[in-house]
């Protein structure tokens, strides 16, 4: 049970000692007034502010007042009316002062007589405190005005202050998140604007390689019209077919457009090799080219071979792959990062 739940409670057996007693104003004021009554004596004992108000000033209160307000049990019953009020904040004067018995009841539990409240109190050191405050009716005039009322009060001032500041806290804690936020997409949109640029100069490293190669093939075919392949040209022509060949085979642009592939994706070759261990170095090589969309007849002359022979050899990687028949190589490339 915690502690506004143990106030409820006292504040009932207080309420049943009180009736025993057939309280009202007068016969009130001539109990508590001794300090031999009974009802003083364990009023004084509880651990929390007890009182009973009219309308206009306080009756009595125990002597936790003191501990609480800074009051004396004196200073704070012999209040003037207006004093008395004055202690209230003005925003919280109706959850204290009730105008008559529609009003209590309509606003408390109907299984009891209890109406609990939270509102603010002004200290002897001039403090706004917050207090919980839970009351109930002792008498109500002919008309239905509430003469006398019986409650209990403690200070749940750190309590609000608690409240106060994890509602701060939560604010600073999504403004933080929302700067962070921001900061994050400003990132992707640049690393996505790095991957874009990257992406181009891919494209155009495998531009000059294709461009390149075809036209050291195309200076080869032009050697073989003059017979290279029958012997009927010199072997220092035949000399310059090999290197030209050599130099398509040994490409260093190969090597650098690999590196910058690497680093766009840098888990493509080791996801492809494990999913897909018996594919050819040239269908990886293939299967890097399509993965960045390159036209085919590029890739014929990265590769040295006819469209007809990629054709073939990415026919080949589906049937390793496992792919259906009218899906697609590429789209399930793409989803390999």
């Amino acid at each position: 049970m915690n502690e506004l739940e143990v106030l409820l409670e006292e504040n009932k057996k207080l309420l049943k000692l009180v009736e025993q007693y057939r309280i009202t104003e007068k016969h009130v004021i001539d109990n508590l007034k001794s300090e031999n009554s009974i009802i003083v004596q364990v009023l004084d004992r509880m651990p929390f502010v007890a009182f009973i108000n009219t309308r206009d000033y306080c009756v009595w209160v125990n002597s936790c007042c003191e501990k609480m307000m800074g009051y004396t049990r004196e200073e704070w019953i012999n209040q003037t009316p207006e004093e008395f009020i004055a202690k209230f904040h003005p925003d919280d004067l109706s959850k204290f002062f009730y105008i008559d018995f529609d009003y209590f009841k309509s606003h408390m539990d109907p299984n009891d007589m209890f109406l609990d409240s939270e509102y603010r109190m002004l200290n002897k050191a001039g403090e706004w405190r917050w207090v919980y405050s839970t009351c109930t009716p002792l008498e109500f005039d002919d008309k239905g005005n509430l003469l006398l009322t019986l409650g209990t009060a403690i200070d749940i001032t750190d309590r609000i202050n608690a409240e106060s500041e994890v509602k701060r806290l939560n604010i600073e804690l999504k403004a933080a998140y929302q700067r962070e936020r921001i900061l994050s997409d400003k990132q992707n949109e640049l690393l996505r604007a790095e991957n874009d640029t990257q992406k181009l100069a891919l494209k155009h490293v495998s531009k000059i390689i294709a461009t390149r190669n075809s036209e050291i093939s195309e200076i080869i075919k032009e050697l073989e019209k003059y017979g290279i392949d029958s012997g009927s040209l010199s072997t220092e022509l035949n000399s310059i077919k090999s290197k030209l060949l050599s130099m398509i085979e040994q490409n260093n642009s190969w090597n650098i457009l690999e590196s910058q592939f690497i680093r766009i994706y840098p888990n493509f070759y080791k996801t492809l090799s494990a999913k897909y261990p018996n594919l050819s170095p040239l269908e990886t090589n293939l299967c890097l080219l399509l993965k960045l969309q390159i036209p085919l007849k590029e890739i014929s002359n990265i590769l040295s071979i006819n469209t007809r022979g990629i054709e073939n050899l990415r026919l080949g990687i589906k049937n390793k792959l496992n792919i259906p028949v009218g899906e697609s190589l590429v789209s399930m490339l793409e989803n390999i990062i």
